[in-house]
């Protein structure tokens, strides 16, 4: 073939890709955002913060006037808390407007009370997530420059599904663009857990920081398994996510350290690193990566942001192994928190759902994956198990327990990547073809977190006790309405279905 016919065609692949990439954001951003409008204002965890956070950096306040910590619940290892200077509509109204919806589930949002603040007047705001990196909240923040009001607020939810939409595209793009599409997307679609999914629609560094270490597992499999048709943008996607990720919160650098950890040990080998750094590209790339990667871990030890609450100390009278037993026991919960709960809001039914899905992927992924990767699959799966009883174990003794189990996601969320990109093909099935069973795991998958929507937006509506026809008589409506938030959610639902298994993408995107 000529060389002006060679450039053709890869021109062409690219804008295929570029379309694709667009597709796969906007569904995803389509369906995080129809979530962010069924829910309301500042209930996700900790959001309430994070928005006041957002809110100072924007005007240029990175860091605060450090606040007495005045909470008996909590340790005496530093105060996490931070005064800035906003609109008296950021003030702790804020945090009392969110608490009978986030804290009491038998209420529904209704009892939340009015906002009567002037925006115009100047007030000092206290958050306990001011230590944070400015990276997330400063473009998320910018709305409330225009709109100190409950619009803003919205505008914010936007900003920031914006930024995970493109994030998870990136992740689907990487499943895209290999020979066994069906299986890796699967693989993407489990580690967007209910949970995580209903994370994403939240004014929090946490949805992000989910996307951005799916997107890089995703994309440095991709980039190790197919490493002799890399480009340079396979490349970037994997830099970019990396150093996005380190950026996120105190913990951030070693989620991304253990992600790229795993996947070389799954994936890597001295010829594929070999062939990655022939591109010009690379070392730049390396050098970018490793630059983020110092300055966020300048950035948490000199704003001290692991100085996060801790709970009253147990004292120094129990012992250890009393501890790690206590810690062990909650490992299940931790990883239930992961999968079927939002704050408060907890659904056995939805962890077996989703439990459902994932034994279907496994039964169709492992047995055409390589004894490394199967092994590999096997040694995340026990790290996640026992990686937050020993990190609080570390500290239990001074500040108490503090995990949970949505701090894990960053890195379980590429759980199933691994054997999803590492898969051949999927083992045959009687009376079920590939393309019968992917889908039938994709609806699985949204069948669970459907569940999970289904408790929040009825918690929400009426009460979580209620009957389950709270579409009948709801208590509180979201701003758009109930029914077309019920629509959005399905339409989103709907078309990002379509996307990941409609057969005209179904062959690989190949480079």
């Amino acid at each position: 073939m000529e060389v002006g016919s060679l450039e053709q065609s890869e021109t062409t692949k690219t804008k295929i890709k570029n379309r694709i990439w667009w597709k796969l954001f906007a569904s995803f951003f389509l369906l995080i955002f129809a979530i962010s409008l069924s829910t309301p204002l500042l209930t996700g965890p900790d959001e309430p913060s994070h928005t006041i956070k957002a809110a100072a950096v924007a005007r240029g306040q990175f860091f605060g006037n450090v606040l007495p910590n005045t909470n008996p619940s909590h340790s005496k290892r530093g105060s996490p808390y931070i005064g800035v200077q906003l609109p008296a509509f950021f003030d702790l109204q804020v945090l009392t407007h969110a608490d009978c919806e986030s804290y009491q589930d038998v209420y529904p949002a209704s009892c939340s009370p009015k906002w009567t603040i002037s925006p115009n007047t100047i007030k000092q705001a206290p958050t306990y997530d001011g230590r944070y990196s400015p990276v997330y909240y400063l473009p998320v923040g910018l709305p409330s420059l225009l709109f100190p009001n409950q619009f803003g607020l919205m505008l914010m939810r936007g900003v920031s599904a914006m930024l995970v939409a493109a994030f998870l595209a990136s992740a689907m793009l990487s499943a895209f663009e290999l020979k066994n599409r069906k299986i890796a997307v699967s693989g993407i679609l489990l580690g967007i857990t209910p949970s995580a999914l209903i994370l994403f629609s939240n004014v929090s560094p946490v949805g992000l920081e989910i996307a951005t270490g799916l997107c890089l597992v995703c994309s440095l499999s991709r980039l190790l398994i197919d490493h002799r048709s890399v480009k340079s943008r396979h490349i970037w996607r994997v830099a970019i996510s990396a150093s996005m990720l380190c950026f996120m919160r105190g913990a951030s650098p070693l989620w991304a350290a253990i992600d790229i950890f795993v996947v070389l040990v799954a994936f890597g080998t001295v010829d594929s690193i070999k062939h990655i750094f022939l591109v010009k590209s690379a070392k730049l790339a390396a050098l970018f990566t490793l630059i983020a990667a110092i300055l966020a871990v300048v950035w948490i030890f000199t704003a001290q942001t692991l100085d996060l609450l801790g709970f009253t100390p147990p004292g120094s009278n129990i012992s250890l192994s009393h501890i790690f037993d206590h810690e062990i026991a909650n490992s299940f919960a931790h990883l239930y928190q992961q999968i079927a709960v939002y704050g408060i809001i907890t659904s056995p039914i939805t962890c077996v759902i989703w439990g459902i899905a994932a034994i279907m992927f496994l039964f169709f992924a492992i047995p055409k994956v390589k004894l490394r990767t199967a092994f590999i699959f096997i040694a995340f799966l026990i790290t996640i198990w026992f990686l937050p009883a020993v990190l609080d174990l570390v500290n239990y003794r001074a500040f108490g327990g503090q995990w949970l189990g949505r701090y894990l996601l960053p890195i379980s969320s590429g759980l199933f990547v691994i054997p999803g990109m590492g898969s051949i093909k999927f083992s045959k099935i009687p009376f079920l073809d590939s393309a019968l069973s992917f889908k039938v795991i994709v609806v699985t998958i949204f069948i669970a977190d459907i569940s999970l929507l289904f408790q929040t937006l009825r918690a929400y509506t009426v009460g979580i006790n209620p009957s389950i026809l709270f579409l009948l008589n709801p208590n509180w409506q979201p701003a758009i309405s109930l029914p077309v938030s019920l629509i959005l959610l399905a339409v989103g639902f709907f078309v990002l279905f379509v996307l990941a298994t409609t057969s005209k993408t179904s062959q690989p995107l190949q480079t």
